[in-house]
């Protein structure tokens, strides 16, 4: 294994991401491309407000170098940070095909199945897309019922 693609946006929600792909790319020695797709509707809805959507990009770009790259970097890790714009699955995929990736690595569902059926979540479309092994990395922790 040469190299993996890694899915994530800009939120603290995906320090369990972060920190399997840092656990996995030590043990196995691994390029990482992180990429962050930037949906259309989201530039759509910057600029119907008026704003800046360069100034979202390059905040979100320093955003992600600071909180992903870096720590990866820290561990020796090689990592590159590219920004797509489109369908976050269909890019994904695409961009993982381009890099000649083995793996896929997102974090899973953070809403429910009601949500899934109406907009469709990102690891259902992306193995319709992907080509390699994908990775649902769980973003909510799992709760256990206490011994007594």
């Amino acid at each position: 294994m040469k190299r993996i693609v890694v899915g994530i946006d800009a939120t603290p929600a995906m320090a369990p991401v972060v920190n399997w792909v840092e656990r996995f790319a030590a043990d196995v020695g691994v390029h990482v491309d992180v990429v962050h797709v930037v949906p259309r509707s989201v530039l759509m809805a910057i600029s119907s407000m008026q704003a800046n959507s360069d100034a979202y990009l390059k905040n979100m770009r320093a955003q992600l170098e600071r909180d992903v790259l870096r720590p990866l970097r820290a561990l020796a890790i090689p990592a590159a940070l590219h920004v797509e714009r489109g369908d976050p699955a269909h890019e994904l995929a695409r961009f993982a095909r381009r890099r000649d990736a083995d793996l896929v690595v997102i974090g899973g569902p953070d809403h429910n199945a009601l949500h899934d059926v109406v907009v469709g979540g990102l690891a259902r479309r992306l193995e319709h897309h992907a080509s390699m092994p994908v990775v649902i990395v769980p973003l909510k922790r799992v709760r256990t019922h206490a011994s007594p």
